[in-house]
């Protein structure tokens, strides 16, 4: 038999008082752990080799913690090789923009984004997507505006004029840049060339 508490496990020193027979006898028991856990519509086998699960002495009844919850939810970041919160804190940090503004540009609620950050919310790998392209790559961030974004972004497919192996951009692509996107891209194109490393080609 189960039970779930939001409120104890962070601080508060043992033993604790069991919620099924009332005496004081919860105290952690390292046991492993396997569950299937739902996550984005799909369920995940997910196995703790070393859980430390509040339980009682007198009855064996477990309480899962916010302590224990914390745990199983990061061992689901892992699995699931999805960004933890700290590596989103970090990333939105580095980027000097407010939760506001990086929660306008994806498309979310700011509430959402800072659910990610504390970790009391784990990210669809949809939206895990959408940040890490954000935060590793310079152009999505010139390119995804929120509200004042280019309206036909994305409609349109760019295609490089580059070879396999070639450092160089070609001038056809950076014309196509242009032509679709407006001489605003130019400073965006060019930003990801010295981003890459590459040599922009120009007549």
């Amino acid at each position: 038999m189960l039970s779930t508490s939001d409120n104890v496990g962070k601080c508060r020193p043992y033993p604790w008082l069991c919620p099924s027979c009332g005496k004081k006898e919860v105290a952690p028991v390292s046991t492993e752990y396997t569950a299937e856990v739902r996550h984005d519509g799909r369920l995940h086998t997910l196995h703790i080799d070393d859980l430390e699960l509040p339980t009682c002495r007198s009855c064996g009844q477990t309480v899962f913690s916010t302590r224990v919850n914390e745990r199983i939810s990061d061992a689901l970041r892992s699995e699931l090789r999805l960004l933890t919160p700290g590596q989103i804190r970090a990333a939105v940090s580095e980027l000097g923009q407010s939760q506001k503004e990086i929660a306008e540009r994806l498309g979310v609620a700011e509430a959402t984004l800072s659910r990610w950050v504390t970790g009391s919310v784990i990210q669809s790998r949809a939206m895990d997507n959408l940040l890490r392209v954000y935060f590793g790559i310079p152009q999505v961030r010139y390119a995804l505006l929120g509200e004042g974004q280019e309206r036909d972004f994305g409609a349109t497919l760019v295609a490089e004029a580059t070879t396999p192996g070639d450092r160089t951009y070609g001038e056809e692509a950076f014309a196509k840049v242009v032509e679709v996107y407006g001489r605003a891209a130019i400073l965006h194109y060019v930003s990801g060339v010295a981003a890459r490393h590459q040599v922009l080609r120009m007549r």
